[in-house]
């Protein structure tokens, strides 16, 4: 930067004086406060003492700090600032007056996590609720009010937390997950793939995009909203892709093309299929005695769900409307892409691939077996550590926190913590599991959370390969919490991550065991793959369209 404004100088060296200093003094301006900031912050992160602020990011702009940079791009302007000062975190960056700080560091991750009542997602999730999801500004005071002085405060977080976490674990999560393999099986076997030759599909994401939420949403929902609204799934995938635009705090009439007209009429949709399926307020307690899933309204997870909302004053179809999103949101917009990059994986190495099929067949069509495979859930998990880049969004809501004993984070502050970041550490996940590292971080190995089961051995040794002996090894992520968090963790993780571990595992099963699928160019798989470090947070994309044929098992006719 400061070569090209020397060159501007010189090419005016001819004019006036005040002409050349208009030009310079900004420059200059701009050139000591990095360095200023820069010196600042290496002093400060390498000598701070107990209690200290963690230092600020260097920066170009006073009073803006990084402003400009996050304005072009937050998110590859945040991981350029992981990759130039993560070593060193946590530190700040500013966007004005408004500092965000960004931890790295396992044992301070651990803190965080540990420290569930004093840091916390509430305003986050607020956030979320009012800018995202669009729920009425009645229902959202209801939401931001303390549960002990509010009861309807108290029916919202158990409608979040316990039937979430409910519905998504044990016999209830297997029988979504049986629900989603007959929708996947029902609506593959209408598109009549032959057995006897192969059908070219060019682009298996966009495909994904719109078979995973017709199974998803006909699962949760029913069949009728689809019914209704056949055009749900583009709907909702139009709202989805402006994600960042809400959450932006512009007025509506300030965006040139409005992302709120996407949001507007998926949210009429709801509404509408609310209204006509349930025309009367649902009975919470005969809600708990009906069947788990009908046609008509789905599933009890949406049922339960909706009935604790449409008794909360202030809520009305329009917040239960915004709520039901919210639903498929989380149901949809991170399962969709992770499941695409499991079966990527899957298609590209023929001797995983060849695996993963034998490993099916052992366990016949046991959805509930299949999804407890060490082998399929390692891949899971080492599909979502390299190939997913979401974030965890914390606040200090209590009293200033000491983080892990040294720097002082002050009440208010909104905290950042990036898994993508923190699944390439490979210093820090070789001293908590060293065989995790015997292929580089930097690579997809689906065996990596595979470890050896010593309970009959004793034999602890981190030099066995797990390929050698699968019949020995066990799926366990026991010591990884602060480096592989993708979901969350501690008493805030996400209650969806074992609905989206289910729902690429049985997507899997039913490719695998249906039908035969093959991509096309399988040589030219690695370089559809993004490069790592590029991006902080968002959905990964294949770089280009990934084609497969496919074609139905002959016994499967």
């Amino acid at each position: 930067m400061s070569s090209l404004w020397l060159e501007i100088l010189y090419a005016h060296k001819q004019s006036s004086p005040l002409i050349i200093w208009t030009i310079a003094a900004p420059v200059f301006l701009m050139i000591i406060t990095h360095l200023i900031s820069t010196f600042h912050f290496h002093r400060i992160a390498r000598t701070a003492k107990p209690g200290s602020e963690p230092p600020t990011a260097p920066y170009w702009l006073p009073g803006l700090y990084h402003l400009p940079g996050l304005m072009l791009g937050p998110s590859p302007y945040i991981q350029r600032l992981l990759n130039g000062y993560g070593s060193l975190a946590p530190f700040f960056f500013r966007a004005g007056p408004v500092r965000f700080l960004v931890v790295t560091d396992p044992s301070h991750i651990k803190s965080i996590f540990l420290a569930s009542k004093q840091i916390t997602p509430k305003t986050f999730h607020l956030t979320v609720f009012e800018k995202v999801l669009g729920l009425p500004k009645p229902a959202v005071e209801i939401y931001a009010a303390d549960e002990s002085k509010c009861k309807e405060t108290k029916a919202v977080n158990f409608a979040h937390l316990t039937l979430n976490r409910k519905y998504m674990s044990g016999t209830a999560l297997t029988e979504l997950t049986e629900l989603y393999v007959r929708a996947l099986r029902k609506n593959l076997s209408r598109m009549n793939f032959d057995s006897r030759r192969w059908t070219t599909i060019e682009d298996i994401w966009a495909f994904f995009r719109r078979e995973i939420p017709n199974a998803t949403i006909e699962v949760i929902l029913g069949p009728s909203i689809l019914d209704m609204h056949p055009d749900i799934v583009g709907q909702f995938w139009a709202f989805d892709d402006n994600l960042q635009e809400y959450s932006r705090r512009l007025l509506r009439h300030a965006l040139t093309t409005s992302p709120y007209a996407a949001r507007d009429r998926i949210l009429g949709s709801l509404k509408a299929w609310i209204s006509s399926s349930q025309p009367e307020i649902p009975d919470t307690e005969a809600i708990t005695k009906e069947a788990f899933w009908n046609p008509n309204t789905g599933s009890k997870l949406f049922r339960h769900r909706d009935s604790i909302f449409a008794g909360i004053p202030g809520m009305g179809l329009d917040g239960r409307a915004s709520e039901t999103l919210g639903l498929l949101q989380a149901a949809n917009a991170n399962t969709v892409p992770s499941t695409f990059w499991y079966i990527f994986e899957a298609l590209k190495d023929d001797d995983l691939r060849h695996r993963l099929k034998c490993e099916l067949d052992s366990h016949s069509d046991d959805i509930l077996s299949i999804c407890s495979s060490p082998l399929l859930q390692s891949m899971q998990s080492e599909v979502t550590r390299c190939r997913m880049a979401t974030a965890v969004i914390r606040r200090v809501e209590a009293d200033d926190v000491i983080l892990a004993g040294r720097y002082s984070i002050p009440k208010g502050t909104t905290v950042l913590a990036f898994p993508s970041d923190s699944a390439l550490n490979t210093e820090a996940w070789r001293k908590i599991r060293p065989q995790s590292v015997m292929r580089p971080l930097e690579k997809f190995w689906a065996e990596r959370f595979l470890t050896h089961d010593t309970r009959d051995t004793g034999d602890e040794s981190a030099e066995k390969n797990p390929r050698k002996d699968n019949s020995a090894m066990k799926y366990s992520t026991e010591g990884l919490n602060a480096l592989h968090f993708t979901f969350g963790g501690g008493q805030n993780m996400c209650p969806g991550k074992a609905w989206a571990k289910n729902i690429q595992i049985a997507t899997l099963a039913v490719l695998f065991t249906d039908y035969e699928v093959e991509l096309i160019d399988v040589e030219a798989a690695n370089s559809l793959i993004p490069p790592l470090r590029q991006t902080a947070v968002g959905t990964i994309k294949p770089l280009a369209k990934v084609g497969v044929r496919i074609r139905a098992r002959s016994e499967q006719l």
